[in-house]
């Protein structure tokens, strides 16, 4: 990067006013400490959460770089990279090497901390948001990426096509962990002994879709099993859009074909009045929007012992119900940031078996791919951004 030009095209937010997005030129990230790295950008996503600052739901005082996912190649290393690093640290600091493709968890994670070491890694205790007024994002040419010995993967050699893979950076292994956590919370696990689980999935955005997918994957690996369970599923949005094409991409998904799932797509009206009238609630919900009506409903349409796992970036002042309300039904409750670097291989795995869904183009995860350079490049960022929001197309 010596011989590069010592600024670069990044997509930046502005607190002048609501939406204030534009391609500015920055200065290039630089080594600020032994473990970090500069990875060159090659794809990055846009996410729903970039949404709130968007629309203004998190204050900030400075302009900052968007983005927390990314696909790219590694361009310089810390010193603390190398052959003589410690035994004892993670592995790629010995192996990670100039050149490598490596996609990064969206949240620093050191992987030898405490919370990393059990698989929280998203507490870590150098934990910060890509894309966010601590550290800058990946919707740039360059990032840097501190603790890239532990938020780093190699991603060189797999099979599977980049703009796939970028998924791996946040939003597959987010939909998949809130399906896992919730299937093994002790009020949902021991129901697979049952006939029918009764399971709802608010919000059928990227990270829902993921998420629905990644529930039938878990399906179709229990279907080994000697297990009568079937599941039911209310996947909700209120875009009908969103469902019309939440129901082509789920449709190409392994495990569909099996009669022990059964998914209906509706609206938040209609799930309401179906799970109350035809199922009498259901056992769990998956809350993927992040705001305060999506948790009324979750908290309406569940049943007595019923488990709600909201990984939506909430930022409302209060909740919806109260501590009182709660008690009354024996709910439980689960919130919080997925931990990606921990569950990354499990979310690959998913992303093998469920390849012909997370791809590009109609009736897949992935929408399309927009460029941000030439001279529309500030337009093009605009409108990219104002479609997203509108909920035009998907990822």
């Amino acid at each position: 990067m010596t011989d590069l030009a010592q600024t670069q095209k990044a997509i930046a937010i502005y607190p002048s006013s609501i939406k204030d997005i534009r391609l500015v030129d920055t200065e290039l990230p630089s080594i600020q400490d032994p473990d970090d790295a500069i990875v060159k950008i090659h794809l990055a996503g846009l996410c729903g959460s970039d949404l709130h600052i968007y629309r203004g739901l998190e204050p900030f005082d400075n302009p900052y770089v968007m983005g927390h996912e990314l696909l790219g190649e590694v361009m310089i290393l810390g010193s603390g990279f190398g052959e003589n690093a410690a035994a004892d640290r993670p592995e790629l600091y010995r192996t990670l090497k100039v050149g490598d493709k490596v996609i990064s968890a969206f949240s620093v994670s050191c992987s030898e901390c405490e919370y990393c070491k059990v698989g929280f890694s998203s507490r870590c205790i150098h934990s910060a948001l890509l894309g966010s007024p601590k550290l800058p994002g990946a919707q740039a040419q360059y990032v840097r990426i501190p603790k890239a010995g532990g938020s780093l993967v190699k991603v060189g050699g797999l099979d599977i096509r980049d703009e796939s893979l970028l998924l791996l950076a946040d939003i597959l292994p987010t939909g998949y962990w809130a399906i896992k956590t919730t299937l093994r919370h002790p009020h949902v696990a021991h129901l697979r002994n049952r006939a029918v689980l009764y399971l709802a999935i608010i919000g059928l955005g990227p990270v829902g879709l993921c998420n629905l997918i990644s529930c039938v994957d878990i399906m179709n690996q229990w279907a080994t099993e000697e297990t009568p369970l079937s599941l039911s599923i209310l996947a909700v949005d209120s875009n009908e859009d969103r469902l019309h094409n939440a129901a082509l991409t789920v449709a190409k998904s392994v495990g569909m074909t099996s009669q022990r799932v059964d998914i209906k797509f509706v609206t938040p009206e209609d799930a309401l009045e179906h799970a109350k009238e035809q199922w009498g609630g259901v056992h769990a919900v998956c809350e993927l929007v992040g705001n305060n009506g999506a948790l009324r409903l979750a908290y309406d349409i569940i049943r007595p012992f019923g488990v709600i796992t909201s990984i939506g970036v909430h930022t409302a002042p209060s909740l919806p119900f109260t501590g009182n309300e709660l008690y009354a039904k024996n709910v439980s409750l689960s919130f919080g940031r997925c931990p990606a670097r921990s569950v990354f291989s499990e979310a690959l795995a998913v992303l093998l078996r469920q390849r012909d869904v997370f791809g590009v183009g109609e009736g897949q995860l992935i929408d399309k791919v927009v460029g941000f350079g030439g001279a529309d490049g500030d337009q093009n960022v605009k409108n990219g951004y104002d479609d997203f929001d509108k909920g035009v197309g998907g990822k």
